[in-house]
């Protein structure tokens, strides 16, 4: 049903995580760069699967974001890049709004956003990352504040008012016989 442009897209964020991967020697900024698009390729890749093409459950893609979040903490981690932290860490706190719910097990929302503040707090504990903590500070301030699910990105069928406009040729996106207020 999604064809092979969902394969596609994670299969070119996992080539530009292994091709970043394999260059962090020789050219660390390119390295960087490069696990960067791959983890965003592979946020997408996931958020799309669900969102988009609905192949996959709410914890499926859940567990899909939240394991892409660590794994980029860990590569920056490991390569000491603080940017592909902050990915990390703002992919990690998005996970629950990206999936358009709410964590109904335990420890509930207030706890996996505790959870991935104390994964912060180890980071910061042996590096001195002022943007990881300030990033982190402000989105979980912004997530604590009930930011509420994610709309659908993009919806298969149009709606009355595009349909209308679009065969009026005209570009007011008010259906026929309605008025804007003034």
């Amino acid at each position: 049903r999604a064809g092979p442009g969902g394969v596609a897209r994670a299969s070119l964020g996992g080539g530009l995580l292994a091709f970043g991967w394999m260059t962090r020697g020789r050219r660390p900024l390119y390295s960087a760069l490069l696990q960067g698009g791959g983890v965003a390729g592979l946020f997408v890749s996931a958020f799309a699967a669900h969102a988009v093409y609905d192949l996959t459950s709410q914890t499926a893609v859940f567990v899909q974001l939240v394991f892409v979040s660590t794994l980029a903490v860990g590569l920056a981690v490991t390569q000491r890049i603080e940017t592909l932290a902050i990915v990390g860490v703002i992919g990690a706190l998005a996970a629950p709004q990206m999936v358009g719910g709410t964590i109904d097990m335990f420890p509930g929302d207030a706890g996996y956003v505790a959870v991935v503040l104390l994964g912060v707090g180890v980071v910061l504990y042996h590096f001195d990352w002022r943007w990881l903590y300030g990033t982190a500070a402000v989105a979980s301030g912004v997530w604590s504040r009930g930011a509420g699910p994610v709309p659908p990105v993009v919806t298969t069928r149009a709606t009355p008012a595009l349909t209308n406009a679009r065969s009026s040729g005209s570009t007011d996106s008010t259906p026929s016989g309605t008025t804007r207020p003034s």
